[in-house]
């Protein structure tokens, strides 16, 4: 004769196994995110969402503590001075940062057949530090910053995937601006 008590914990535990299976999968499978407008997207670990935006950006998701946060803004080319290239842009914000932080070398990256800077930079802001990934993304009508930050003590952990997300960064196909339309 079964003992229901045993049968009943048995069943309990592999419910609980199977949720927390569920739950491990969401964080590693990759989903992709949309800006609210429609018009751009990346992809991110599925327990990722979009969070609130501020008036300059355009784009912007966290994970679940919000230990690491990306935010992008864009600038249209046409309100800048007519020599400004992707270059030029990385600059400016780079210096602007630099003012109260450190940073590494910017490197040329390709992000979506389109031209890129990267560089890592550690952050002070109302008290608290960030390490974070700067991305310039050179669009057909605009440029991108996109800025992945975490806890500095957790940047070496995030590093690969807060560069992965950001590289992911993309036009939905059909938008009227773009580092280069996604699919």
């Amino acid at each position: 004769m079964l003992n229901p008590l045993k049968t009943l914990s048995t069943l309990a535990l592999l419910v609980c196994v199977v949720i927390a299976c569920k739950e491990s999968g969401s964080r590693n499978e990759m989903k992709t995110l949309k800006s609210p407008d429609g018009k751009y997207q990346l992809t991110a670990p599925g327990d990722w969402s979009n969070r609130t935006l501020k008036s300059n950006e355009v784009m912007g998701v966290n994970n679940p503590g919000e230990t690491v946060v990306l935010l992008v803004s864009s600038q249209l080319k046409v309100d800048l001075p007519d020599d400004v290239t992707i270059d030029k842009f990385t600059e400016t914000g780079r210096d602007n940062q630099l003012q109260s932080a450190g940073s590494d070398a910017t490197t040329p990256i390709t992000v979506n057949n389109g031209a890129g800077r990267q560089y890592e930079i550690t952050i002070t802001t109302e008290g608290s530090k960030g390490r974070c990934v700067f991305t310039a993304l050179d669009g057909q009508d605009r440029f991108f910053r996109i800025n992945a930050c975490t806890l500095p003590s957790k940047f070496d952990e995030n590093k690969a995937l807060i560069k992965q997300v950001s590289e992911s960064f993309r036009a939905v196909s059909g938008s009227d601006s773009s580092p280069t339309s996604a699919p």
